[in-house]
């Protein structure tokens, strides 16, 4: 059996994506806790970390799955470059979120940040579709949370 790099290469990205992001969040959870007025609806804290693993575990999967569709096909396959594109774009804009909510307390700039990171999702769903209707897929528990996420954030746009 060959090895396939893809199977290691693939979820350290997505778990040095996770660190990052994790390491921002848990220096802003004080601020967060301590100095804002919360929405209302505020899932329990326990499903934020349930939600990410689920979302992570997920990206992985269709990421590992789309590259294996793809592997060989790159150069002919139209979309293909896009679809990597977004992916990186896709984890920048993820961290980048967490440092500016949590790390840099840019409520509305985070805001607008979540919404371009909803935009790369959804664009990845629909590139990832012509390739692997499963990997498309997969990045829709993402493309769930972000807009409960964006809500999250819109309200504590509001109330603070």
């Amino acid at each position: 059996m060959k090895f396939k790099h893809r199977y290691v290469f693939i979820p350290l990205v997505v778990i040095l994506v996770a660190l990052i992001g994790g390491a921002f969040t848990s220096n802003g959870m004080e601020w967060l806790n301590t100095e804002l007025f919360k929405p209302k609806f505020m899932p329990p804290s326990w499903a934020f970390g349930v939600a990410w693993n689920i979302i992570f575990l997920c990206v992985a999967i269709s990421v590992i799955v789309a590259w294996k569709k793809m592997k060989g096909k790159i150069n002919m396959a139209k979309g293909a470059y896009t679809v990597i594109y977004l992916l990186v774009l896709n984890a920048l804009l993820n961290v980048g979120w967490c440092y500016m909510f949590f790390e840099a307390h840019l409520l509305l700039p985070s805001l607008i940040e979540m919404a371009v990171l909803q935009v790369t999702n959804i664009l990845l769903m629909i590139f990832l579709w012509k390739f692997s209707k499963i990997s498309s897929l997969l990045f829709l528990p993402y493309v769930l949370w972000l807009f409960a996420a964006f809500y999250l954030n819109y309200m504590y746009v509001v109330l603070n």
